[in-house]
């Protein structure tokens, strides 16, 4: 199937709950709107209540859960950055260098990107915040995110959630521990905080959607269930697993180990 052809029919399978100008923005945000038609088609197959929305104003997504909650689900697509900030993709190899130096920028994108959708809605201070955005103080929150670089075994995601470094393996291991990793250099004198989960700065972000696949294989392949990792936070105060559980999970546990269970 031509890709012009998928998009049709994607977007004739969820228009009903795309903003009432959708196809404008489409054509200046292809890659975040391609991935958020994905997501509801995704949610939708996987049988959640969406709801349609009578304004803008709100996250891009509104669930209706078993327990009666509304979920809230921004989604947002990691760009490879600009200047400093670009990500480049270094080629696998023994010329490719140190690992870090090809993770660290990706960790940098994938926290900037949680961040600033996270104030959108919930920092009154920032520029960027959205008053009378729709979400109620019992409503819950999670961000959609998929990334236009490629993350290699979900290494950034989780170092950007869950403050996890590089795998150390022994002769007696059979799985390897993590090292903690809580800071990320920006350059030679700048080092940005990383571990969302284990921040106290984000107390309404109850998970975080992320798909392994780019954006541009999802366009080309799609997304399943399979390819959509959850992470939930662990200081929530409520266990949303137990009502929006489907695909692979991640978490930590006290050994600081990574699990990924259906």
């Amino acid at each position: 199937m031509r890709v012009k052809e998928e998009i049709e029919i994607l977007y004739k399978n969820t228009h009903l709950y795309l903003d009432k100008n959708f196809k404008q923005k489409f054509q200046k945000e292809f890659s975040s709107r391609l991935w958020e038609m994905y997501l509801i088609h995704t949610l939708l197959e996987q049988g959640f209540k969406i709801k349609k929305q009578k304004t803008d104003r709100g996250p891009d997504i509104k669930i209706l859960l078993d327990n009666g909650k509304i979920l809230w689900i921004e989604a947002v697509v990691a760009n490879r950055g600009k200047g400093v900030n670009h990500v480049k993709e270094i080629p696998l190899g023994p010329s490719c260098g140190h690992i870090d130096d090809c993770d660290f920028p990706k960790i940098l994108r994938l926290t900037n990107s949680i961040s600033y959708k996270y104030r959108k809605y919930f920092t009154k201070s920032s520029d960027d915040y959205v008053s009378n955005s729709n979400i109620e103080d019992d409503d819950l929150y999670m961000i959609a995110i998929c990334p236009e670089f490629e993350d290699f075994d979900e290494r950034c995601i989780l170092n950007t959630l869950f403050s996890i470094g590089k795998a150390i393996y022994t002769k007696d291991m059979e799985s390897p521990f993590y090292e903690k990793r809580e800071v990320v250099p920006k350059s030679k004198d700048l080092l940005i905080d990383v571990g969302i989960f284990e921040s106290n700065k984000f107390p309404r972000l109850n998970g975080v959607i992320y798909s392994n696949s780019r954006t541009i294989d999802v366009l080309h392949n799609g997304i399943t269930e399979e390819s959509l990792y959850l992470g939930f936070n662990p200081k929530s105060s409520i266990v949303l697993k137990d009502y929006f559980n489907f695909g692979f999970h991640m978490y930590k546990d006290k050994t600081v180990k990574i699990r990924k269970i259906l």
